[in-house]
């Protein structure tokens, strides 16, 4: 489109999609935090091996624990030194969910060496699943989750000597309780990882609702201003501008009877026009931009009238209108409507090349009316998508458009509960789409 020519406008929820979490609390902050955090367990894990041995005589085999620690180390100098040079890592979540896996490993390593699966920091595994379902995707999660439950069944088949002493000093019931004990790991595991990616969603899906609704209301206030400051300006200017036109008037008219002056009546007549076309700038500026206050509806199949009048015939057509049954006889908000349809319509006859067609069409199932319009022009740069929708940004030559179809057809469509969504790519044109709920429709026409 050419006014802003668009950018990709529609509201980006918060999903809690496989592999991505909201940002504010996805892997790019998670991995500083779990770089200290292991450090902290590296730490705890070698006190406790020391510990058991002072007070519980116990024996671990020193190589394989020494070795376990200096690995978990390795790997987190290793991390710290990407954080370093990769303050913003894209592969931040795949770099996160490979240490927790790492740490699944290690500590497996190490209950093997001291215990077995008698050992009660068994219950180790669930920070690592409860880690992965907070931070990363429920890709990940399902895998740590997996992987905990597999390294503690491991520990029943690994040849572990205090497990072995234990099973023979107490019997199968012994050995029946420890099996008992993973099966409820395994349901622990399981329950911790399902309800920790729940409540990481809805806190994913609230902070999105709040940023949606900052941003609403950020554009409410800029409409607001740009109303009040239209309203201001057409007041102000008004005056001068009738004063201005007059006058001209008056000079054209007594150069009409000079011989000779004509290049002076050439001139009144440019100043007239000019005048006249501020006044329009100003019209359209001061026109009410709240399509809850218009009350006069109209069904959609006697919208292409009125709309190919606002366009002029010279460009109306080149403009297709296609109305699909579903959307034929629901009202809508007729002036506000046409007035958005006729900005879309506008910007995408001016980005494209002379005589390309552009084609509208309305379209609605049980819950919404679809609105496309779609044009065969340039498409748009990256560049420009980024201030999709700026009051006051355009891409047109100076003189030919103010920059604000795509803002307040986007503040009409949003003040009915819908949205205004753009498609382009460069050298394949744009597509703009309006969807308006049925509720907001008939809250806008009552009947």
């Amino acid at each position: 489109m050419a006014d802003a020519r668009g950018g990709d406008l529609r509201a980006r929820r918060g999903r809690a999609t496989l592999g991505h979490v909201h940002p504010s609390f996805g892997p790019q902050v998670g991995l500083p935090w779990l770089a200290r955090l292991r450090w902290i367990a590296l730490t705890g894990q070698l006190v406790a091996v020391a510990a058991a041995r002072a007070a519980f005589d116990e024996q671990p085999r020193w190589a394989p624990v020494l070795g376990a620690l200096a690995a978990g180390a390795a790997s987190n100098l290793w991390l710290a030194r990407r954080l370093r040079d990769r303050p913003a890592d894209p592969e931040a979540a795949r770099v996160m969910g490979g240490v927790l896996a790492l740490d699944v490993l290690l500590l497996t390593a190490l209950l093997a060496t001291s215990g077995g699966p008698t050992n009660p920091l068994s219950i180790l595994y669930l920070v690592y699943v409860a880690l992965a379902a907070v931070v990363l995707g429920p890709s990940w999660t399902a895998a740590l989750a997996l992987g905990a439950v597999a390294g503690f069944a491991a520990l029943f088949a690994l040849p572990v000597e205090t497990a072995d002493h234990a099973h023979h000093a107490h019997g199968g019931r012994f050995a029946s309780h420890l099996y008992e004990m993973w099966l409820a790991f395994t349901l622990a595991a399981a329950l911790v990882a399902y309800f920790l990616r729940k409540i990481a969603a809805t806190i994913a899906e609230q902070r999105e609702q709040i940023a949606r609704l900052r941003e609403g209301a950020a554009r409410s206030a800029r409409l607001a201003a740009i109303t009040t400051l239209a309203a201001g300006a057409a007041h102000e200017l008004g005056s001068p501008l009738g004063t201005i036109s007059v006058a001209a008037r008056e000079v054209e008219l007594a150069a009409a009877r000079l011989p000779g002056a004509d290049a002076i009546r050439e001139d009144m007549r440019l100043i007239l026009a000019e005048v006249e076309r501020c006044d329009a700038i100003l019209g359209k500026l001061s026109a009410p931009a709240d399509p809850a206050g218009d009350l006069r509806g109209a069904r959609v199949d006697e919208l292409e009238g009125p709309l190919r009048a606002r366009l002029g015939a010279a460009r109306a057509r080149h403009v297709s209108v296609a109305v699909a049954g579903a959307a034929a006889g629901l009202r809508v908000p007729r002036e506000h409507l046409l007035q958005s349809l006729a900005a879309l319509v506008q910007n995408a006859l001016d980005a494209s090349a002379e005589g390309a067609p552009v084609a509208v069409r309305f379209d609605a199932d049980g819950a919404s009316l679809r609105v496309d319009v779609e044009d065969r022009g340039a498409g748009m740069p990256a560049e420009v998508l980024a201030h999709a929708g700026d009051p006051f940004f355009t891409t047109k030559e100076p003189g030919r458009g103010l920059g604000l179809g795509l803002f307040l057809a986007r503040a009409c469509a949003e003040s009915l509960g819908g949205s205004l969504s753009l498609e382009s790519r460069a050298g394949e044109g744009t597509r703009a789409t309006l969807t308006l709920p049925r509720a907001g429709l008939e809250a806008a026409c009552p009947t």
